[in-house]
């Protein structure tokens, strides 16, 4: 069975890219992508993911707001950050929103399986010295 994921994402050329990658996973499902933190929001509603990748600078509202939202509705999702912000306060506020997990977009895309596949184990995927 694959993990389901939705990625959340302002960057049209992001997501795409991110669906390629995902397509040669055997294990790892898109499912649903998402422009703005409001369509992650109902995407999650409709599609109930394993896994939601999501960016924290979005036009709406923050994905860390976004996730504190989608935990709040439902208290099982597992919500990664993928994201440019290295500072440790803006990860430090997504974890205190519910995030999971926190991978910076400079990474390969070996680290974002990894992440998945911590979360998905009921790991935490932070960076080191974020608390």
């Amino acid at each position: 069975m694959s993990i389901r994921i939705v990625l959340a994402d302002d960057h049209k050329v992001i997501r795409e890219g991110m669906r390629l990658l995902f397509e040669r996973e055997p294990d790892l499902e898109l499912v649903g992508e998402a422009s703005t933190a409001a369509e992650a929001i109902e995407r999650v509603e409709a599609l109930k993911p394993d896994i939601v990748l999501m960016d924290i600078s979005m036009a709406d509202i923050s994905g860390t707001e976004a996730t504190r939202i989608i935990i709040d509705r439902h208290p099982d999702a597992r919500v990664i950050a993928f994201s440019m912000h290295a500072d440790s306060y803006i990860m430090m506020l997504f974890k205190a929103a519910g995030g999971m997990g926190y991978v910076l977009k400079d990474e390969p895309f070996e680290r974002v399986k990894e992440a998945i596949h911590e979360v998905m184990a009921g790991r935490e995927a932070f960076p080191e010295g974020v608390v």
